[in-house]
């Protein structure tokens, strides 16, 4: 039998990833290793490249699982994955995958495949109560056909990514979470040991987008970084004056002139890693991601770090938009990511999937991602609200809505490949008795000290876990693969 890269292929309808999902991390469990289209590739689903990738799949497989529903048996895409297949074993070519294994699921039954299907023996997973029966009956099939997995994988470099929430002076807490973090690293690999050495790849939002930049600084250490980050954060909400207030809450004045201190000349190209900061370009009206890789392979978007990370936190409502002139001599109107990508850890599995050389599956990406608290006031009356009342709240529902999906999406999606050890969220509710103490633009010292205690607390409580992930991050080591 032809070398494989891959045990199985399942082809099945983009309605039925849940199905597909599944199989895959069972049988992931008894060993074989599956490929799923859905998780693999990150491209339009019947172009060009998306048929020529599924092509190369199939044939790196031994066989094919075909998940027989409604929708896939409409599906002009799975017929064509396993049509091509069936014409293959009937024209007896051993470099092809041998085997075809119909499962069925919801309404239809074995008896309703098509004629090329009949041929194959299916499995019936329609009934919940009988299902372990016929996991048993198709692991028989695959070890019969295929004998054992694949022995030997070339070790692909693991993609370390972080996303960093914002949240206003909340994301404190992330930044307490990550020295927590440093700490166990430098108990397994070496008191020397930085954070920011085992990671491809930073993302933050709003101020999120301002730690991860001081993070990737070079020369720069974790403890002085977070210092660092609070002192802007003292000075980030100065109040506007009396008309500017009727446009936005504060100026930006203060802060910009603390982040030219801060970061001086320094562009978004010499970061010392990978990094991503989402924006909302006003002008081009679309999402702008910004970053370290990004500036490197075009010099048109290599920005000032103090640039990237001003448009970066301005957040609608409290800053006023932040134009920016780009060194291809256009000038930008560019907002927060906030409402988008509050939690940046959609866009940096994305980012590491589309911009890493090799490119890596989702399988081949570790993600740790840090949330900055969330306030659960349950006892406001909210029925006689004007609507300034609800404008600065509806902001905060919308982030912290996106922010939810994102995460049960990442969390569904590890789960199904069998790797929930290499996705990590962190993130709490905060203490309800004075809500007001927490709020994003609360920077008294005295919430500041408790945003710390919080993040302290949060890491006492996520110990374990921590230091699962600091161990992942420390067995990677240094990536072979390099942003582009």
């Amino acid at each position: 039998m032809k070398a494989r890269t891959y045990d199985i292929f399942i082809s099945h309808a983009s309605e039925d990833v849940a199905e597909a999902r599944w199989l895959r991390q069972t049988l992931g469990q008894a060993g074989w290793k599956s490929f799923v289209a859905s998780d693999d590739l990150n491209l339009k689903v019947g172009s060009a490249e998306w048929s020529s990738k599924v092509d190369e799949a199939i044939d790196q497989s031994g066989l094919v699982v075909v998940i027989v529903t409604p929708d896939s048996l409409g599906s002009r895409w799975v017929e064509y994955e396993w049509r091509s297949v069936h014409t293959d074993i009937l024209g007896q070519r051993p470099d092809k995958p041998g085997m075809i294994i119909p499962c069925c699921f919801r309404e239809k039954s074995p008896d309703d495949l098509e004629r090329g299907l009949r041929r194959y023996q299916s499995v019936d997973f329609r009934d919940p109560g009988r299902r372990t029966g016929a996991l048993n009956q198709l692991l028989a099939l695959i070890e019969n056909f295929l004998k054992k997995p694949v022995e030997t994988q070339a070790k692909r470099a693991m993609v370390r990514a972080l996303a960093i929430e914002g949240g206003g002076v909340r994301a404190l807490i992330p930044g307490r979470l990550l020295m927590a973090l440093e700490r166990k690293l430098q108990a397994i690999a070496g008191p020397q040991s930085r954070l920011v050495d085992h990671l491809d790849l930073v993302a933050g939002t709003s101020t999120g987008g301002i730690l991860a930049c001081l993070l990737t600084t070079p020369e720069m250490d974790l403890t002085r970084a977070v210092e660092r980050f609070r002192s802007h954060l003292a000075v980030a909400f100065k109040s506007s004056g009396l008309l500017d207030k009727l446009r936005h809450f504060y100026d930006a004045d203060a802060l910009r002139q603390v982040m030219a201190q801060g970061f001086g000349d320094l562009k978004l190209s010499q970061l010392s890693t990978a990094c991503l900061l989402p924006t909302y370009d006003l002008t081009r009206r679309g999402p702008l991601l910004m970053g370290q890789h990004r500036a490197t392979a075009d010099p048109a978007v290599d920005l000032l770090v103090a640039d990237a990370a001003l448009a970066a936190i301005s957040v609608p409502i409290y800053f006023e938009p932040c134009e920016l002139a780009f060194p291809d001599g256009t000038s930008r109107l560019l907002i927060d990511g906030c409402l988008f990508a509050k939690n940046p850890a959609g866009i940096a599995l994305d980012e590491a999937r589309n911009h890493f050389v090799p490119r890596p599956l989702a399988s081949d990406i570790c993600l740790l991602s840090l949330g900055s608290g969330r306030l659960t006031d349950e006892k406001r009356d909210m029925k006689g609200w004007h609507f300034w009342d609800w404008m600065p709240e509806l902001l905060q529902i919308a982030m912290d809505s996106t922010a939810d999906l994102v995460h049960a999406e990442l969390a569904q999606l590890y789960h199904g490949m069998g790797r929930p050890q290499q996705y990590l969220r962190i993130d709490a509710a905060l203490p309800s008795d004075a809500p007001s103490a927490f709020r994003m633009d609360n920077t008294t010292p005295e919430t500041l000290d408790a945003l710390e205690r919080l993040g302290d607390e949060l890491a006492r409580h996520y110990d374990v876990e921590l230091d699962q992930f600091a161990r992942l991050l420390a067995a990677e080591g240094g990536g072979e693969q390099e942003a582009n």
